[in-house]
């Protein structure tokens, strides 16, 4: 990253200071769900809160249990999202099945560009537009059953997402039935596949990874970012990505710039550290000159120093000073955008405390990512020192997991 550079503020690059959400929570928020009554609407706030607690102390417990939640802008996917779901859960009625909602997805009109036969499950008005052409399989807002396959899509990752054990019939069940879904929803609606995606990355199946590298290596960008955004929810180890190393780096050359951000979040976690291309590639992205990609620059600097690599402890730093941050712009694509906000900078140094850490689940243990003593120094003074309560709990927590590996 040059000296002029700035790193990327906790709202990401479409983002709004100072509630950033994640681009999950960005689906559900365009849902456009109806109002609720008062008795549903205060249902839906106790619950929320218990379950934001419940959420945040697991994450301040765990720093990251998914190994590659390397997330240095927390309006990626991140915290939050069981909250909304209640919502969505006191308006759809019963909870529904895993069975139950897979088969709402595959019984969708089953269609290709170009393809005017009548497919499964659906009549030819259903997937057709209006110049006569078909349309790609779940794919138009607007079209009959769209919004309850939508709905179902939604309801089938917060199943996924929050269910703590599936039995290995059910789970190698759900992983085949998501895959042959990846597959026909390719080049189709951005939310819908993104969901979709996130699902089977929720079940961190390498069988799967053939899947991803398809939309991985897409023409299409949309379906390029479905898939990072969705890999950043893989619960397995950061090596079972690793075949995937090839086609993420394509991705850093990505023109959305959402794209290039998540693919250099990804490649933390997923890449060899000894890979001298992937770490090229990502000196490339630290220092483009772009303000506009500042949040990928900065994502690829973090990326750099969990990777071991020293060219990117001068990003890791500055977002390690609350000073400099206050001083940043909430968003380098909008002109006339305010400095971050308060909540944003808390966001930032936690989320860049969680990249000098990881978590491997194979052993229950955390390890240091980040060996610099600087680094261990800023964190040190953030811990006595930062006039936020909860972020100088959580460096004392980084702190401790540095104890225990080298007795720092």
């Amino acid at each position: 990253m040059s000296e002029n550079q700035t790193p990327p503020s906790a709202d990401g690059p479409h983002g709004a200071d100072p509630e950033p959400i994640s681009e999950f929570d960005q689906v559900r928020a365009e849902e456009n769900l109806p109002d609720v009554d008062a008795e549903a609407a205060q249902l839906h706030q106790d619950a929320t809160e218990r379950l934001t607690r419940d959420a945040q102390a697991d994450r301040e417990v765990g720093f990251g249990r998914q190994m590659l939640q390397l997330t240095v802008i927390p309006a990626l996917i991140v915290a939050g999202i069981m909250g909304v779901w209640m919502l969505i859960t006191v308006l759809g009625g019963q909870a529904q099945s895993l069975d139950s909602l897979l088969t709402q997805l595959e019984s969708a009109p089953d269609r290709r560009a170009g393809d005017t036969s009548g497919g499964s499950g659906g009549t030819p008005a259903e997937g057709t537009g209006s110049d006569g052409v078909a349309e790609t399989w779940m794919s138009v807002a607007g079209r009959p059953g769209y919004q309850e396959r939508q709905r179902a899509v939604l309801n089938l990752f917060d199943l996924l997402e929050n269910k703590q054990e599936l039995s290995d019939e059910e789970r190698a069940d759900a992983v085949q039935r998501l895959t042959v879904l990846a597959d026909r929803q390719l080049g189709g609606d951005e939310k819908i596949g993104r969901f979709i995606l996130g699902s089977l990355s929720l079940l961190s199946d390498p069988s799967t990874l053939d899947t991803f590298e398809t939309w991985l290596t897409s023409a299409n960008e949309s379906d390029q970012y479905a898939a990072v955004v969705s890999l950043n929810r893989w619960r397995g180890q950061a090596g079972d990505l690793r075949p995937l190393v090839p086609a993420i780096v394509g991705c850093l050359d990505a023109s959305d710039v959402r794209v290039t951000t998540l693919a250099s979040l990804l490649l933390g976690g997923a890449a060899d550290p000894a890979d001298v291309m992937v770490r090229a590639a990502l000196v490339t992205v630290m220092n483009a000159p772009d303000p506009a990609r500042r949040d990928a620059s900065w994502n690829a600097g973090c990326a750099l120093a969990a990777l071991g690599d020293d060219r990117g402890l001068p990003v890791l730093k500055s977002l390690l000073d609350r000073e400099w941050l206050a001083q940043q712009v909430s968003d380098p694509a909008n002109a006339n955008a305010g400095v971050m906000s308060t909540a944003s900078q808390d966001k930032i140094i936690k989320t860049v405390l969680n990249v000098v850490v990881g978590y491997d689940p194979d052993t229950d243990s955390h390890f240091v990512r980040v060996s610099d003593q600087g680094v261990w120094d800023l964190i040190r003074d953030i811990s006595e020192q930062d006039s936020s309560s909860d972020v100088r709990e959580y460096a004392r927590k980084v702190l401790e997991v540095r104890a225990g590996s080298d007795g720092g």
